[in-house]
C-alpha cells in the first residue's frame, strides 16, 4: 500500500476523524512515530548489508584515531566484526596480555566472540564503545585501543534507520502485508492515546506487543545463521 492510500484509510476511522494529513498533530506525524517505534528494531533484516560486496559495510580507521561516525542512516551499532581467516592485530602494548592483541593466535579461548551473519564468521572486536544515533547525531564507536590504520579489516554491524514519510509521494518503509497489520494498527493506537491524554499507554502496548511480533515476522525466512548456538557476545 502506499502512503497516500495509507492515510486514506486512517481518514476512514474515527479516532482519526477531522485530523489534518500532515503538519503538527496530523495522520503523517502520528504514522512516522509509529514507524520509528516499530523500525528501530536490532532484526537480522534490519541489518545494514553493502550492496555491492553483500557483506558488512567496511569501517576504515586511522593510527592515533579512536573515535569513528557511523553513517546517517544507522540507528545502533552493535558491534565491529572481522572476518574469521583475516590477519589483523591491535596494539598490544595497550593490553595488559599481549595475546590479546592478536585473535588469529591467541591462547585466551574466552576472549573470541564469534559471530555468523548471512553464512558469515566473524570475529567480534570486543575494545569498542558504541553510541546510538540521536535526533540531530549519528551513531559513532570509540576504540579503547588503537585500530591502526586499516582499510579493509574492520566491519560495522549495525542496524538501519526507518525512513521518515515527509509527505503521501514517499513509500512506507513498513512493506505489506505489514504495513495493516502492524503500523495501521500502531498508528491509531498514538493517535487515541493523544486524544484520550495517555499516550504512554499506547507506546507500551507498540513497544510490548505490536513491535514484538512484528520483530518476530521480520526474523522468519532463511538468514544465514548456523544451527548450532552461537555465542554472539553483544
Amino acid at each position: 500500500m502506499n502512503t497516500y492510500e495509507f492515510l486514506n484509510l486512517l481518514e476512514l476511522n474515527t479516532d482519526a476523524n477531522g485530523m489534518p494529513r500532515d503538519g503538527d498533530n496530523s495522520l503523517l506525524f502520528f504514522t512516522n512515530q509509529a514507524i520509528s517505534l516499530l523500525g528501530h528494531s536490532p532484526t537480522q533484516q534490519n541489518i545494514v548489508f553493502d550492496e555491492n560486496t553483500g557483506r558488512l559495510p567496511l569501517l576504515a580507521t586511522r593510527e592515533g584515531v579512536f573515535r569513528y561516525e557511523a553513517p546517517n542512516n544507522y540507528w545502533r551499532i552493535e558491534g565491529v566484526l572481522v572476518e574469521f581467516g583475516v590477519q589483523w592485530s591491535l596494539d598490544s602494548s595497550a593490553l595488559p596480555t599481549t595475546d590479546y592483541g592478536i585473535y588469529t593466535r591467541t591462547g585466551d579461548e574466552n576472549k573470541v566472540k564469534y559471530v555468523t551473519i548471512a553464512g558469515v564468521k566473524y570475529i567480534r572486536i570486543p575494545y569498542i564503545r558504541s553510541h546510538n544515533a540521536g535526533d540531530n547525531s549519528n551513531a559513532y564507536i570509540v576504540f579503547t585501543i588503537d585500530p591502526g590504520t586499516t582499510e579493509e579489516i574492520y566491519r560495522w554491524l549495525a542496524y538501519e534507520i526507518p525512513t521518515d514519510v515527509l509527505s503521501d509521494s514517499i513509500p512506507l518503509p513498513i512493506a505489506p502485508p505489514y504495513d495493516m497489520r502492524f503500523l495501521f494498527p500502531a498508528t491509531l493506537e498514538l493517535i487515541r492515546g493523544s486524544k484520550s491524554g495517555d499516550i504512554s499507554k499506547a507506546i507500551e502496548y507498540i513497544t510490548e506487543r505490536l513491535s514484538v511480533k512484528y520483530n518476530r515476522e521480520l526474523n522468519k525466512g532463511e538468514q544465514g545463521e548456523d544451527s548450532d548456538t552461537v555465542d554472539r557476545g553483544f
